[in-house]
Parts: structure tokens; sequence; C-alpha cells
């Protein structure tokens, strides 16, 4: 089960290697805030990371649930 996991996490691991490199940071600094929250890339990644942690804890939740049934 553990070498499982640790497959999945450095499979995914290295999906997010393209984002560490982006061209252009506009008008602004690039490492503030208000870039992460404008910058399509930022955000797309944000919204995929908020969705696949509400999925997790959900399942969790809906498996907790059954067992105490």
């Amino acid at each position: 089960m553990i070498m499982k996991r640790l497959i999945l996490f450095f499979a995914l691991s290295i999906l997010t290697l393209p984002a560490f490199a982006h061209e252009g940071h506009d008008s602004f600094n690039g490492y503030t805030v208000l870039h992460y929250l404008t910058s399509p890339l930022h955000l797309l990644s944000m919204v995929v990371i908020v969705t696949l942690a509400w999925a997790i804890v959900r399942y969790r939740n809906l498996k907790t649930q059954e067992v105490r049934k």
C-alpha cells in the first residue's frame, strides 16, 4: 500500500514540473498575491487543487459514515 502511494505521489509531482516556469509576469511583480489570483495558470491550478482536496475529504467522510452504520 505504501509503495502505491509513493508511486502516485511521484507521478503527480512530475506532472507539476511544467508549472514551475512560465512566461512573463505582466506589469506587476510575479511574487505578489495579485499575480497568483489573476494569472490564468495559477488560478486554474488553485481550482484543480481545491476541487481535488474537496473530493478527497468528501470521499473520506462518506466512507467513514458507511463504516459507522
